[in-house]
């Protein structure tokens, strides 16, 4: 299991119940589960010891793994012995207890690794003890024994081939997150490496790997020369901002530090605000397309992080506590000082001048000691820049977690960031491309059981005898927790008078709107809601909103099917462990109704006419 398996698991032993009787089953498997202590299914449960260190190798046949998770446990191996024979599970007694793992090969546990030896299949006991919530009572360091592990209860199919379906469904989707972790890994290891080859090192005035047909040699300037840095920053803390108040965005230093990369997309990128201002209170403060802000102060060598300033569109921006405005003198292509200023060939620079002991600091005397280089080709510049945004793309696309299906595949992503399709796209009003209403139903119409989808101010839909509607929609609620709860539905349904619809689409994929839709209209709500007792939507707030979108329908499907495809493998990795034992769609916390996605998976659902409640 990968750490991102690990820490989801740990996550899950809050949520996950094992039930006597689950609401779906795998392939044709109906009945009930039984509880069984885990002392009295193993055929074997023992406790590691100490290693041979005369005997251990740095390769060999036989693994000898310990309590870490890093690495699969694994701190050496044994060219002839082993103490445990596999199919085994090994389950962590000290550190992060409780951590199970399947092993197909023989093994040694060692410092108190436990083994769990039975007939049942590996990988759905794996997990199954990954959903347990195991409780170390112990005031001094946790440690979890063998009598412990014993007495703890976990539900069994009375079938094991049923065991083996889902047991073997959950190992696909480790294999799935292990190909993500590993493609995020080399596309970071990929970006840090190119950011120390394809710009100077050590005064040299060429680059070690530049695009094909740029020669001549790079400029280097005194930072001064190439920066004017009188433009002032403020001083506001943390506390004086707001995310919901105020027109003047502020761009705080550990923002910059943390959350921000190297160029800052003013339109996209969450920036706090600064209440009761307006932007005739900051002339000569506010900031320009191709600025750079410096956070000069940190806890560490992360001193001197940079970030670039883009897309502003009139915005209006200022620079905040412990940073200091770069203007570049001369044009520039954006993004290239970001990048540069955060590789390794302009950072090396600074280090030695920084100043403190618990906290580093740059001051502006200091950094005015430094040398820019940069290609005299504004194109080289450019070509740099869009090379390393679209490393970001890939890695920010890996980072949150967004699995393809079956295999990952990077050329999917790939052909999102540089697509066959070349036309500019368009923008429209929504009522210009949907028809745009309310519902009539109210709660009391709805019905346990019904036979239609009853989409009411809730995230989870619940049941009618009665449809409305028969079309595909968007829908979102009118009022509660407006801009966060979004629908697709094509076919029959009910609506609740306080839900809008959005139908009937003219030159617009249905579900590349809702994609659209979905992803920005909470930023737009939140500027434009009005507030009695509740957050309410008003009509022209949807109506008025602007829907960009591709003119081809054929670029606007890929789109919209590459994020479905996404959204299919997360909402089942969501449940992984959870839908063996408890994950119908027919359960109340399912918020996407993921029946029509465990019938994909072989699933069998109690409720055989249940129609998708979402279809994304």
């Amino acid at each position: 299991m990968s750490a991102i398996t690990a820490k989801a698991s740990r996550k899950m032993k809050k949520y996950a119940v094992l039930t006597r009787e689950p609401r779906c089953f795998l392939g044709s498997f109906d009945f009930s589960w039984e509880q069984r202590k885990l002392g009295d299914i193993a055929s074997d449960m023992v406790a590691g010891g100490d290693i041979d260190k005369d005997l251990i190798l740095a390769e060999g046949q036989y693994p000898v793994i310990a309590n870490a998770l890093t690495g699969d446990g694994i701190v050496g191996y044994y060219d002839k012995e082993y103490r445990v024979n596999a199919p085994a599970v090994t389950v962590t007694g000290r550190g992060d207890v409780g951590h199970a793992k399947a092993r197909l090969v023989n093994f040694t546990p060692v410092v108190r690794l436990l083994s769990v030896k039975s007939e049942h299949d590996v990988f759905f006991l794996e997990n199954a003890i990954n959903t347990l919530k195991i409780v170390i009572e112990s005031t001094g360091v946790p440690q979890l024994t063998v009598p412990q592990l014993a007495k703890y209860e976990v539900a069994f199919p009375r079938q094991l081939d049923e065991e083996e379906h889902i047991g073997a469904f959950f190992k696909q989707l480790d294999h799935l997150i292990t190909l993500h972790q590993r493609k995020f890994e080399k596309l970071t290891n990929v970006k840090k490496s190119m950011l120390e080859k394809m710009f100077p090192q050590n005064g040299s005035s060429y680059p070690e790997i530049r695009f094909k047909g740029f020669t001549d040699p790079w400029e280097q300037r005194k930072f001064d020369e190439v920066f004017d840095c009188t433009v002032p920053n403020n001083t506001l803390s943390r506390a004086e901002l707001s995310y919901d108040e105020g027109t003047v965005l502020n761009v705080h230093y550990g923002d910059v530090l943390i959350k921000y990369g190297s160029v800052l997309d003013v339109q996209k990128d969450d920036i706090p605000r600064i209440p009761h201002r307006c932007r005739e209170d900051f002339n000569g403060a506010l900031l320009q397309d191709g600025d750079v802000i410096i956070a000069d102060t940190a806890e560490d060598e992360t001193t001197g992080k940079a970030c670039e300033i883009g897309n502003l569109q009139g915005s209006a921006i200022v620079s905040g506590l412990h940073t200091m405005v770069c203007r570049p003198r001369n044009r520039m292509a954006l993004g290239y000082l970001g990048y540069y200023l955060n590789s390794n060939a302009y950072h090396h620079q600074l280090l030695p001048l920084m100043q403190g002991i618990k906290v580093l600091s740059l001051s502006r005397s200091n950094i005015q000691k430094t040398s820019v280089s940069y290609p005299i080709a504004v194109k080289e510049q450019q070509l740099i820049a869009y090379y390393f945004s679209q490393l970001d793309n890939l890695i920010t696309l890996h980072q949150r977690q967004h699995f393809l299906h079956s295999t990952p595949d990077i050329s999917l992503s790939v052909r999102l960031i540089h697509p066959f399709y070349t036309s500019s796209w368009e923008q429209r009003k929504a009522k210009e491309i949907c028809s745009i209403g309310t519902g009539k139903s109210n709660t009391q119409d709805q019905v346990d059981d019904g036979k239609y989808p009853f989409y009411i101010r809730s995230d989870v839909p619940v049941r009618s005898n009665k449809y409305l509607y028969d079309c595909e929609a968007v829908i979102t609620i009118g009022d509660g927790n407006i801009g966060k709860v979004f629908h697709y539905v094509n076919g029959k349904f009910d609506l609740h008078q306080r839900c809008y619809k959005m139908t009937d689409f003219k030159d617009i994929w249905g579900k590349y709107f809702f994609y659209y839709f979905s992803t920005k209209f909470y930023d737009r709500a939140m500027k434009m809601t009005a507030k009695a007792t509740v957050d309410s939507v008003r009509l022209e707030m949807i109506s008025e909103m602007d829907i960009k979108k591709p003119p081809q329908i054929s670029e606007q499907k890929q789109i919209a099917e590459f994020f479905a495809n996404l959204d299919n493998l997360i909402t089942l990795h969501q449940r992984k462990g959870k839908a063996a034992v408890s994950g119908c769609s027919n359960d109340a916390n399912n918020s996407k109704g993921v029946c029509c996605k465990a019938r994909d998976f072989g699933y069998k659902c109690h409720k055989k006419d249940e129609p998708n409640r979402f279809d994304a």
